[in-house]
C-alpha cells in the first residue's frame, strides 16, 4: 500500500526503479545543499500577481480577521477562514503567507513587513503592538473602525 501511494508500483505490479531512483536523487540533493528540489517547494506562495491591494479589501482583511479574534476562534484557524473568503488575490497570497509564517514562528506584523507597499505602516505597527501586549483583536476592532471613516471620508471627497 505505501508504495502504491507513493507510485513506485507500476499498474501490472512491477516495480518502478526509475521513480525510486529520482526520489533517492532528490533526497541527496536536499542534503547535499539543504534546499528542497524546485518541484516540491510551494507554489502557493510563489505566484506573480499583477495588481495591488484597494483599501477596501484591507478594511475587509482587517474587519474579518478582528471579528473572528473577537468572538474567540484561534490566531491561526482565524487566518485559515480569512484566506478562504479572501477574493482579491494579492491579498489571498499574502493572508496565505502570514498563515503559513505563523507556523514557523512569525508574527504577523513580520510577515506584513515584507507588503509595505499594500499596508501602512501605521496598520503593521499597530497590529505589533496589539501582539505585543495581548490585545490584538481590541486593536484590530479599532483600526477597522478608523479605515471605514477614512474610506468613507475619501469617497465623499471625491
Amino acid at each position: 500500500m505505501l508504495f502504491q501511494k507513493k507510485r513506485f508500483m507500476n499498474p501490472d505490479g512491477t516495480f518502478n526503479s526509475i521513480l525510486f531512483q529520482q526520489l533517492l536523487n532528490n533526497a541527496r540533493y536536499a542534503i547535499k545543499t539543504g534546499k528542497k528540489p524546485g518541484h516540491f517547494t510551494r507554489k502557493e506562495t510563489q505566484q506573480f500577481i499583477i495588481g495591488g491591494v484597494a483599501p477596501k479589501d484591507v478594511w475587509s482583511f482587517i474587519n474579518k480577521l478582528s471579528s473572528f479574534l473577537s468572538s474567540g476562534i484561534d490566531l491561526k484557524s482565524a487566518f485559515s477562514i480569512v484566506h478562504k473568503q479572501m477574493k482579491n488575490p494579492k491579498l489571498k497570497m499574502i493572508v496565505n503567507e502570514v498563515r503559513l509564517n505563523l507556523d514557523h514562528g512569525l508574527s504577523i506584523s513580520d510577515t506584513l513587513k515584507q507588503y509595505k507597499k499594500y499596508f501602512d505602516p501605521l496598520i503593521i505597527s499597530l497590529i505589533e503592538v496589539g501582539e505585543k501586549t495581548g490585545a490584538l483583536p481590541k486593536v484590530l476592532a479599532e483600526l477597522e473602525l478608523d479605515l471605514l471613516e477614512s474610506i468613507e471620508l475619501k469617497s465623499k471627497i471625491r
